[in-house]
Parts: C-alpha cells; sequence; structure tokens
C-alpha cells in the first residue's frame, strides 16, 4: 500500500513530534520494523546509521536521555511527487539536562511506505552539538 502526499506529510509531522517528545510509545505505529536511519554529519562518538526499530530506538533514546526539554522551530515540509518522501527544514532549541542550551539547524529526508517511517536521513550542523553535549570540566 502507497502513502499519499498529504498522508506522507502527517506522518511527517506525527513522527518529527514524537522525535522531539521522545516519545518511544508511538514509534510502533509510527516506525517500520526495519528502518534505516542515517546521521551524515553525526559529531564524533555518535553513530552515523542504525538499521531496525529496536537498534535506532535505542541510539535516539541515548541522544534524548540527555535532554530535559526539546522543540522544533520553523518546521517546513516538502512532499516529493512519489508521495512517499518528504523533505523537511526545521530549527531546534533544546535544554540540555545539564543546563546549557543546544540550537541547531536540520534538514530532513523521510520516506514512509506503508503509513510507516522507513527511511530518515538528518542533516546537521555537527559543531552546535559537538559544544552541547561536551563533558563539562
Amino acid at each position: 500500500m502507497s502513502t499519499s502526499a498529504s498522508g506522507s506529510l502527517d506522518l511527517a509531522r506525527r513522527w518529527l513530534a514524537a522525535l522531539a517528545e521522545a516519545n518511544f510509545a508511538a514509534w510502533p505505529s509510527l516506525v517500520a520494523e526495519d528502518v534505516r536511519m542515517r546521521f551524515p554529519f553525526a559529531h564524533p562518538g555518535m553513530p552515523d546509521a542504525c538499521e531496525g526499530r529496536a537498534a535506532c530506538q535505542a541510539l535516539i533514546g541515548n541522544f534524548f536521555a540527555g535532554i530535559a526539554s526539546f522543540t522544533w522551530q520553523d518546521l517546513q515540509l516538502h512532499p516529493a511527487e512519489d508521495g512517499e518522501l518528504v523533505f523537511a527544514t526545521a530549527r531546534s532549541l533544546a535544554l540540555l539536562r545539564t543546563g546549557k542550551q543546544y540550537r541547531n539547524e536540520y534538514c530532513f529526508m523521510m520516506r514512509f511506505r506503508d503509513r510507516k517511517l522507513s527511511e530518515y536521513r538528518e542533516y546537521f550542523n555537527p559543531l552546535p552539538a559537538i559544544a552541547a553535549f561536551a563533558p563539562q570540566t
């Protein structure tokens, strides 16, 4: 079953909301069992890829363990003609458990198959991540 462009936009919004809220209970209804996630500009020490819902949930869970609050700002979604692919841009604002703020800008590529996220690519500037998540001395 393919996904329509409007359906993919709704799924993209729901996925990014669940991601920002670290709502892992929503993953089974939003994320395919065989999902592939890529983070090509991941900073040193952070994996740049994961495959499978359990592995990706563990990776994202480790990242969000250090975050007290996270929000997307200026989210813009752009569906591709095939109805399964959505591109997006956004900025983030996060408060870390250390008290530091984390801000970044993102480009996303999300592919949906059978109404679930099957592929996710997240491009971001690694320098703000390195500064925010570096151990405090």
